[in-house]
């Protein structure tokens, strides 16, 4: 009982995910990071991928490898899918 009350007093202060990995700290999206992104995808959609219905895990995934190797940072798709959505 002691136990799972510290590991989710540890999870709550934000230094465990319940994936058991560390947190990272949120992402600073910058006007560079953020123009990079919107140029990506804007070149997805002039190569012919279809955004009418939001775009594909694949061509998300891709502009986020982009941006790592762009910036140095490491960050998710997840994290550039929920930066489209602003």
């Amino acid at each position: 009982m002691v136990w799972l009350l510290l590991v989710l007093v540890v999870c709550l202060q934000g230094q465990l995910q319940l994936g058991g990995g560390v947190a990272r700290p949120a992402m600073r999206w910058t006007s560079n990071t953020s123009g990079f992104v919107l140029r990506r995808m804007s070149q997805l959609v002039e190569s012919g991928a279809r955004a009418d219905k939001g775009f594909k895990d694949k061509e998300v995934n891709q502009v986020a490898k982009a941006l790592r190797e762009y910036c140095g940072e490491e960050l998710s798709s997840t994290q550039v899918y929920n930066h489209l959505r602003k």
